[in-house]
């Protein structure tokens, strides 16, 4: 039942219907006003929660999906068009920059794997070739590990170019050794320069046809064991006798 108005109301209403009216129009305009801006601040509030919690999950999460969902509806409802486009900009441009900053790690990765092959790969040509260098019998090594040791930090690869400077897709290794004519050190042709590694008189110990061809019958006597030459096929005899075949050479 509707409260009835103060007498005093009553007679100002039947003489002044139209100030009254709008006098009344004004405190009802008043109330909405203010139903609607609480309703307004508990909306934002819950977006702002809503907001908060979606930040703390990861992208892909269902949860975060839904949390999103529900915020673009409460935006709907309590922000103005102008705030609901600016809104839905920023997140265009976070989500270009965390695609970005996503490709550009991507991109990085891949960078530093491909580098790794690479590196594996010419580590693999420059062990193969100073492998076959060694069996070579004019040029036979004790133990091909160790000259791999001592000849590998002086190899390098380099990829082969055609006429038009564009890389074949084949590579040579190169050996920096010292020039013994120029007296500096150069880069040379894996074979040339593997040549005067195995020439210079300090890696002689290195090499079974350099120990056994020191005598008339082909085998050079060992001082220190006297063995011979065919004795160094077991390495650990050839790391025994390693001075005594310095001293010798």
């Amino acid at each position: 039942m509707a409260s009835q108005l103060p007498e005093a109301l009553q007679k100002f209403q039947a003489e002044n219907p139209t100030v009254f009216q709008e006098i009344a129009n004004h405190f009802v305009g008043v109330g909405k006003a203010e139903i609607t801006q609480k309703f307004s601040a508990e909306k934002q509030a819950l977006l702002k929660q809503l907001e908060d919690s979606a930040a703390k999950l990861t992208d892909g999460d269902a949860e975060k999906s839904r949390l999103e969902t529900q915020i673009r509806e409460l935006e709907g409802q309590v922000l103005s068009k102008e705030e609901v486009l600016k809104k839905t900009l920023e997140r265009a441009q976070l989500e270009h920059k965390k695609t970005n900053e996503l490709s550009a790690k991507q991109l990085q990765e891949s960078q530093a794997q491909a580098s790794l092959y690479k590196q594996r790969y010419e580590n693999h040509l420059i062990d193969n070739a100073i492998t076959a260098a060694c069996m070579n019998p004019e040029t036979k090594a004790f133990y091909a590990p160790q000259v791999i040791s001592n000849l590998k930090p002086f190899a390098r690869v380099e990829p082969l170019k055609d006429e038009n400077d564009k890389e074949t897709g084949e590579y040579k290794i190169m050996l920096a050794m010292k020039d013994p004519k120029a007296g500096k050190v150069r880069d040379f042709e894996f074979s040339e320069g593997f040549k005067l590694f195995y020439e210079q008189k300090e890696n002689a110990n290195l090499f079974e046809s350099k120990i056994g061809s020191g005598s008339a019958n082909g085998a050079r006597r060992l001082p220190a064991s006297g063995g011979t030459a065919a004795d160094l096929q077991n390495f650990a005899t050839y790391v025994q006798n390693r001075e005594a075949i310095l001293q010798s050479s």
